[in-house]
């Protein structure tokens, strides 16, 4: 008889596990499908801001069985047809490595987004247009509350930051100097 009764509640427990796993499953996926149908509208948007209204990038979720097991990133920059990324210059890369990081870090839109980020010559394969367009997209980000750490030698850059900061070496001596914008400090006042 304890036997039977152990049988019963052992049954009953992996029909209770069963039943959690399928409920963990459900939820889980439909919030990865709410994620990357997110990522998804993000890329495509950022997309759009660093190369204009007729770049397009989408990203594809590949999936196995009812699972995404991977994603395939497309990017076309406007004039070009392309099939691989591969094909596409390194500044064209970066910018599609950066519309693909910035949409991973959440929507800026809805109060979300990255609170930090630090650029390390990220701008050093830019051409001058894209640089202007590079300098747009920091900048909408940054009224969306995001604030930069840019690391460059690129001049056009530099007019996008509040506060600058550097090293000169002047007779063999390293100094830091720094450079706050008057504008930003008159508008604070």
């Amino acid at each position: 008889e304890s036997l039977e009764v152990e049988a019963v509640q052992a049954t009953l427990a992996v029909a209770e596990l069963e039943s959690a796993l399928e409920k963990i499953d459900r939820e889980t996926t439909q919030r990865l499908g709410a994620a990357l149908t997110r990522l998804q509208e993000a890329f495509g948007r950022h997309v759009r801001q660093l190369f204009g209204n007729d770049g397009r990038g989408g990203i594809e979720v590949e999936h196995e069985g009812a699972r995404p097991v991977g994603l395939r990133i497309r990017l076309q920059p406007p004039g070009k047809q392309t099939q691989s990324l591969h094909l596409l210059s390194v500044g064209e890369r970066t910018m599609g490595a950066l519309a693909f990081l910035f949409a991973l870090m959440g929507d800026e839109q809805n109060g979300g987004g990255l609170p930090v980020a630090v650029l390390d010559e990220v701008d050093a394969p830019l051409d001058a247009a894209n640089i202007r367009r590079f300098c747009g997209f920091v900048n909408r980000l940054a009224e969306a509350g995001t604030q930069f750490i840019l690391i460059t030698h690129q001049k056009a850059t530099f007019e996008v930051a509040d506060t600058l900061w550097g090293v000169t070496t002047e007779q063999g001596v390293s100094r830091v100097f720094s450079i706050r914008r008057e504008d930003q400090v008159q508008e604070r006042l």
